[in-house]
């Protein structure tokens, strides 16, 4: 586990609050879900330095960053809130109510399973180009591609303040990514049975 990062623990009585505290809110919801391995801590890392930036500099706005899975123990301060491990009703609460999902992720092998999971519940996704590895994407058409970590703090205020508008020009683009995503892993899983008779 890096510096800087606690040591996980299960969805519990501890981080309930936080959760009820996410589905009361009344503003903007940046989100990252991840398990506990060094990327996603590194990007807990990162996000709870941006967390405090975007705080600063968009009062007005009051964005919150919130992380669930094992890659952070539950705990809140301000506008950084740690759900920790949720479970599958609960992890359909946390998508519905996040505007948008980040994955500031610098390392990482295969394809991410929490990108396609965003993308099945039509998001729009702040992420690097290592994180949506292995998705058939294209900047600024089924999400949102930036590797220069230092230019996300303005491009996740341009996301919040014109949400309607990148939903309204995604939302077909992500539909159609998310069934093509879906009859080729139908396609596959069926040639696997295929192939083993």
């Amino acid at each position: 586990i890096l510096p800087g990062i606690k040591k996980p623990s299960y969805y519990n009585e501890a981080n309930k609050k936080g959760l009820n505290d996410l589905l009361e809110a009344d503003t903007p919801l940046i989100g990252f879900i991840g398990g506990l391995n060094i990327p996603n801590q590194e990007a807990v890392l990162f996000l709870k330095k941006l967390a405090n930036k975007i705080f600063i500099k968009n009062i007005q706005l009051s964005p919150k960053i919130v992380i669930a899975g094992d890659c952070c123990s539950p705990s809140s301060n301000n506008n950084f809130i740690s759900l920790g491990k949720l479970n599958e009703n609960q992890l359909f609460l946390f998508y519905k109510k996040i505007d948008i999902i980040v994955a500031p992720l610098l390392q990482g092998t295969g394809v991410s399973l929490k990108i396609g999971q965003a993308f099945s519940y039509k998001k729009l996704i702040l992420g690097t180009s290592i994180a949506f590895r292995g998705y058939p994407v294209e900047n600024n058409i089924h999400c949102f591609i930036d590797d220069k970590l230092y230019n996300w703090e303005n491009k996740i205020i341009d996301i919040l303040n014109n949400k309607q508008f990148y939903i309204s020009k995604m939302k077909l683009k992500i539909k159609t990514l998310c069934n093509k995503i879906s009859q080729e892993n139908s396609y596959e899983q069926f040639a696997k049975i295929l192939n083993s008779l």
